[in-house]
């Protein structure tokens, strides 16, 4: 049977610089409220992903976490809107309410392999250093 995935609310200490943080999220064109950053993390295997955001597919393909750095992909979301996560190859789907998403700036989504637990998802507004 699929569980729901682990929620965490955390904030890291070990951040990159605002610098760095403000000239990351212009590239995304995620600066405004209505947007948070998703950010798929470590686990990640070439397992196909389908990500939407309300009615817009904003990815559809494999991913594949960077060794080492334990980061896979990052996305643009509007934050007032749902996302739905389905992983295909594991026949496992969750959805993300905006209730939580528009609270904070960068959602992080880490696949696991235990069996009792598929997926981490954890809410923040500190950007995490990836090295």
């Amino acid at each position: 049977m699929c569980k729901s995935p682990k929620v965490e609310f955390k904030e890291y200490e070990k951040t990159v610089s605002d610098a760095s943080i403000n000239d990351y999220l212009k590239q995304l064109n995620a600066i405004d409220d209505e947007y948070s950053v998703l950010m798929f993390t470590s686990g990640f295997n070439g397992e196909k992903m389908i990500v939407m955001n309300g009615s817009e597919s904003i990815w559809n393909d494999k991913l594949t976490s960077v060794q080492g750095l334990g980061w896979a992909k990052s996305f643009r979301v509007h934050n007032e809107k749902t996302i739905e996560i389905t992983d295909v190859n594991n026949d496992y789907h969750f959805v993300l309410k905006p209730k939580k998403g528009k609270k904070f700036k960068y959602i992080y989504i880490q696949r696991q392999s235990l069996e009792n637990v598929k997926y981490v998802i954890i809410y923040s507004n500190s950007m995490r250093s990836f090295m």
